[in-house]
């Protein structure tokens, strides 16, 4: 009796064992990947939010940066940067579309068909000194999107609790 209970502990194990092996491969080519090692921070400090001094309550959601970062986990939320290209190209949150709120125009026609009108959209720009985001929100809200939220803390907060980065100063 003992053997066959060996036996069948042994053969559980394995099975474990290669299924963990199976998922580990799988999770390494998906495009929904989950990071192995995540540049979740072990802490976030203070984390309250950042409210644009004209921000109203028929404004978007404003996010916190714990919130911000959660919602950067998942694919399928967009992140629009709302400065200038030379600001985006100098550091940006990784896989954000600029889209600059004071050339809106020049950027409309080849930057909003990217981004479904039910799409979940986080608006952001350099920090509580910039409320480009909060107009940004605006604009593409009477453009029909029904899913925005703005991170007001922006760049400035992303950078100060060292999260993930792209761009030339990163």
């Amino acid at each position: 009796m003992k053997n066959r209970l060996k036996k069948e502990l042994v053969r559980a194990l394995l099975l474990v064992f290669v299924w963990s092996l199976v998922a580990a491969a799988v999770n390494t080519v998906s495009p929904r990947r989950i990071a192995w090692v995540g540049p979740w921070p072990s802490t976030f400090g203070e984390d309250s939010a950042a409210v644009p001094p004209s921000y109203t309550e028929d404004d978007a959601p404003i996010l916190r940066l714990q919130e911000a970062f959660a919602m950067f986990q998942s694919p399928e939320v967009v992140f629009i940067d709302a400065r200038d290209p030379a600001d985006y190209e100098w550091g940006h949150i990784p896989g954000a579309i600029n889209f600059p709120f004071d050339f809106y125009d020049d950027y409309a026609d080849s930057v909003l068909p990217l981004i479904s009108t039910s799409a979940q959209v986080v608006t952001y720009c350099g920090g509580a000194d910039c409320e480009l985001s909060l107009y940004l929100a605006r604009q593409l809200s009477n453009e029909g999107y029904e899913h925005i939220f703005i991170f007001f803390g922006g760049q400035t907060a992303w950078e100060e609790a060292e999260l993930p980065m792209e761009g030339d100063d990163s």
